[in-house]
């Protein structure tokens, strides 16, 4: 019996999820790993790479039947969330303002509590050089890339982690008589089966997905800041991907964009580094997760034969480990008319004007780090990396972190 409302800027539940992704993206989780609480599977739990719509349609389900949508407030922005000093019973001022009419009045809440789920992945992260970009070149944001979006010419993708391969596999299967330029980043790899079984149902078994947070403080800080603040390995959403696999298809590997000298991108001289950090960190997961399927078959549990390492990681070419490659590339000379920024996402939290609560954020991700902040009772976070778990970011792995907040709601 907590009376609640629940603010969304768009026009629907799930509109990140419809309309803020590239045009081929399928979330890369087995379908069992996509189920909000309490949804039905439309299909084998091991399936992957199915259109991300069928997800959606049982998220929507969950909400229309838990009369969830009931509460929501769509085309609504929180402009702003402070201290309310008058009213100790009602400690929140929360103001917002309709994100789809201009020149909307603004219309202030009094909240006992406040619950902040805004995303990890609000705002493009860019880099510096990005002002720098001549005119002539055709941006497009990882999220908003189509095929259909792009300029006749040929294509660079700046951001070589999860998103960014994907995508330049994408264009390389998907564009004729175009040339695809990656700017490869420090990512680890990671392999896409192991016996016949997704990597998430062997994270799974192995605890990886049910780590506490504690457990980063009994690690070795490397270790722990590499997990706390690391990329997605790279794979496919149904498939491996790795730097060689890229490279047989076509794509041109290069190492991390440093800047723009008029025409002239700039590249680091790291892609051997790069490919490096990927091909160790396949063989680091491989290594590790057959000493523990070998400790199963030690104790009599029947696993399918060991059939690692994937063809996309099997053989490498020499030259990508022994080469950076071009130091610079002149995007006139080359026909690059398309530069898609893959450098990731981050959270925003422009709207939160409480000062105590900002100092608790970790200051390396600036993102709050507990469930609930320890200076201001009644406001609580969710869906963001390490609140509580490995896990907290993840749709199927939220519920322990809700009912926490819920279990203080009801104190």
């Amino acid at each position: 019996n907590i009376e609640y409302l629940i603010f969304e800027k768009s026009d629907c539940a799930f509109k990140a999820w419809i309309h803020d992704r590239w045009h081929n993206f399928k979330i890369n989780t087995p379908h069992i790993y996509s189920l909000l609480p309490g949804q039905k599977p439309s299909m084998p739990a091991d399936s992957l790479g199915h259109e991300i719509v069928e997800d959606i349609r049982g998220w929507q389900k969950v909400i229309e039947n838990l009369k969830i949508k009931e509460k929501m407030k769509f085309n609504t922005l929180v402009t702003s969330v402070e201290k309310n000093s008058q009213d100790e019973d009602f400690p929140y001022k929360v103001e917002t303002q309709s994100s789809s009419r201009v020149n909307d009045d603004k219309i202030i809440y009094l909240a006992k509590n406040v619950i902040i789920a805004t995303g990890n992945y609000e705002v493009a992260t860019l880099p510096p050089f990005v002002k720098d970009t001549p005119q002539n070149i055709k941006q497009i944001m990882a999220k908003q890339y189509t095929t259909s979006a792009l300029e006749p010419g040929n294509i660079i993708v700046i951001g070589g982690g999860q998103t960014g391969v994907q995508i330049a596999e994408n264009l390389i299967e998907n564009t004729k008589d175009r040339k695809i330029y990656l700017c490869t980043s420090a990512v680890p790899g990671t392999f896409r089966t192991y016996r016949g079984e997704d990597v998430f149902f062997w994270m799974d078994r192995q605890g990886f997905l049910h780590l506490p947070k504690q457990a980063l403080d009994q690690m070795p800080q490397a270790q722990a800041d590499a997990l706390r603040y690391g990329h997605v390995p790279l794979a496919g959403s149904d498939h491996p991907i790795s730097p060689f696999s890229l490279h047989r298809k076509g794509v041109r590997l290069l190492g991390r964009a440093e800047g723009f000298s008029k025409q002239i991108l700039n590249i680091k001289s790291d892609r051997i580094e790069n490919i490096k950090t990927a091909l160790s960190g396949y063989q680091q997961i491989c290594d590790m997760f057959t000493i523990y399927a070998e400790s199963e078959i030690a104790r009599g549990k029947s696993l399918q034969p060991h059939d690692l390492p994937e063809p996309e990681w099997d053989n490498p070419e020499p030259e990508l480990l022994n080469d950076n490659g071009p130091l610079s590339i002149d995007l006139d000379a080359e026909n690059i008319t398309n530069i898609i920024w893959a450098t990731g996402y981050k959270p925003n939290f422009d709207f939160l004007h409480i000062e105590s609560a900002l100092l608790e954020f970790d200051q390396r991700s600036f993102r709050p780090t507990d469930l609930a902040s320890s200076s201001n009772p009644g406001l609580f976070y969710i869906g963001f990396p390490w609140l509580a778990s490995a896990q907290s970011t993840n749709l199927v792995r939220f519920e322990p972190d809700a009912n926490y907040i819920v279990d203080h709601l009801l104190l």
